[in-house]
């Protein structure tokens, strides 16, 4: 988890953190990963974003479940 900041210099939010680190296995952290860019993508459009582009570094099996909650 202290990898990605340094990586791609970000900030995880302490809850994130939090549910990320209270995970049994890492489908449990993708799940966690999943949900909280649905919510995130979610807003987005609420406040008007046009588009929304995912960089997926690989995961498109979870972008695929993002985009089939978010559009339906």
């Amino acid at each position: 988890l202290a990898v990605i900041p340094q990586t791609f210099k970000v900030d995880i939010p302490q809850e994130l953190a939090r549910q990320v680190e209270s995970c049994k296995d890492d489908r449990e952290v993708e799940q966690v990963g999943v949900q909280w860019c649905i919510r995130q993508c979610r807003e987005l459009m609420e406040y008007g974003v046009p588009s929304i582009h995912f960089y997926a570094m690989g995961a498109t099996e979870s972008i695929a479940q993002v985009a089939k909650e978010i559009y339906g």
